[in-house]
C-alpha cells in the first residue's frame, strides 16, 4: 500500500497509477510461476493481509485519477484487480514485458484514459 501514496506524491495521478501497474507487472514477471503456488498456499489471514491492501492501493490511485478526470468513475477496484492478474501469468521475457505494456494500455483505455500510453516504470527508474 505504501507505494501508491509515494507515487502519487511524486507524479500526476494517471502516471502514478500506470507506474504502480507497471511495477505490479514487473513483480509478477520476476515471480513468474510462483503466483499460482502462493495463491494456493495462502491462508485466509494471509489473503486478508495481502489482497485488501492491494485493493486499497488501487482504490486510492483510481480515486485520484477519477478526481483529476483522467479516468471515468465507476470501476470497482476488485474487478480491476482480476483484470490485472493477467500480468502474473506472462513470461519473464522481453516479449512478455512488451505484451504486458500493450495489455496495460488496453486496460487504461478501457478505464477512460485518452491514450493509455504513459512512460513505463522502466523509463522512470
Amino acid at each position: 500500500m505504501a507505494l501508491a501514496p509515494a507515487l502519487l506524491s511524486e507524479h500526476a495521478p494517471l502516471e502514478a497509477f500506470r507506474l504502480w501497474c507497471d511495477r505490479l507487472a514487473d513483480y509478477g514477471r520476476v515471480k513468474h510461476g510462483v503466483a499460482s503456488l502462493l495463491q494456493a498456499a495462502l491462508s485466509d489471514q494471509d489473503y486478508q493481509e495481502t489482497y485488501w491492501p492491494m485493493i486499497e492501493a488501487l482504490r486510492l490511485l483510481m480515486t485520484a485519477c477519477e478526481s483529476s478526470g483522467d479516468i471515468k468513475p465507476g470501476t470497482d477496484p476488485e474487478d480491476l484487480m482480476v483484470l490485472l492478474a493477467f500480468v502474473w501469468r506472462l513470461p519473464p521475457t522481453p516479449e512478455g514485458e512488451a505484451q504486458s505494456g500493450r495489455l496495460l494500455t488496453l486496460v487504461f483505455r478501457g478505464l477512460g484514459s485518452q491514450s493509455g500510453r504513459l512512460p513505463s516504470a522502466k523509463q522512470q527508474r
